[in-house]
């Protein structure tokens, strides 16, 4: 007896009593292989204690529930591939989209409160600056083309600055 053989009898046992036959096949086998008795013992044992369970009750409704189910069933067969394909896309990737808005609005709002400390930082140090007390009267900046225009000429190198005073005097 090979061990499909011993699958095949030990399946037989957990639903009903081994016929006669059965029974001797199991013997053959068993003298065969010592080391399985426990096994066997075992199982059927297991066996016994199973059957003298009580029955589960089934709840009120359960034909209402099993038939419920195969409409669903029916109803998710007769769905067009893409609405299947589409539920399956929303239930694996729908958690990992919301965790992305999540981290995305987190980190907006670092930029936003990065740029805020920044600008009240800017308006601190832009409030330490003093205040120009005078400015210069509008006359200064009248003739500021033609003394821009000195800036592009030529100085000699040999003029110094007590000769520019001298001549300024």
């Amino acid at each position: 007896m090979n061990d499909a053989t011993e699958q095949t009898l030990l399946e037989a046992s957990w639903r009903r009593p081994l016929t006669p036959d059965e029974q001797a096949r199991l013997r053959v086998w068993l003298a065969q292989h010592p080391e399985a008795v426990a096994g066997w013992q075992e199982e059927s044992a297991l066996s016994g204690l199973l059957e003298k369970l009580p029955e589960a009750p089934l709840a009120s409704n359960f034909t209402a529930q099993v038939l419920r189910a195969v409409e669903a069933e029916q109803a998710r067969r007769a769905r067009s591939p893409f609405a299947v394909w589409w539920e399956g896309w929303q239930r694996s990737f729908s958690p990992k989209l919301a965790w992305a808005a999540v981290a995305l609005l987190v980190g907006l709002a670092a930029v936003q409160e990065y740029h805020y400390v920044s600008r009240t930082r800017f308006a601190r140090d832009l409030a330490k600056v003093p205040a120009v007390a005078v400015w210069p009267a509008p006359e200064v900046l009248q003739d500021f083309d033609s003394i821009q225009q000195f800036s592009h000429v030529p100085v000699p190198a040999a003029v110094s600055d007590q000769a520019l005073l001298t001549a300024l005097e």
